[in-house]
């Protein structure tokens, strides 16, 4: 009686998933097609590539000084730590 109810369930809920799916809008902004000609010049005027002279290896990273560090630091509230390990197991057995 129990599989034949849970057969029953599981049927409903998988005819009922597909026709939703059939009937349910899409989802999400529609975005517009660039053109190629238009992403090659944004890929150009955007990119960071040499902003920073040749030899750099920094990139963005340039953009964080020591006084944004030191904000930064400043910035964070003193709270209370706590323990991400694990307990031991109760039983014994492998460490993995």
């Amino acid at each position: 009686m129990i599989r034949v109810l849970a057969a029953a369930l599981l049927l409903s809920s998988v005819a009922g998933h597909a026709i939703t799916s059939q009937e349910a809008p899409a989802r999400g902004p529609v975005r517009p097609v660039v053109a190629q000609a238009q992403y090659d010049r944004w890929l150009k005027e955007l990119s960071n590539w040499g902003r920073w002279g040749t030899d750099d290896e920094l990139g963005a990273l340039n953009l964080i000084t020591p006084g944004k560090r030191r904000a930064a630091a400043v910035s964070i509230a003193p709270t209370s730590t706590r323990s991400r390990r694990r307990p031991p197991r109760a039983t014994g057995g492998s460490s993995c």
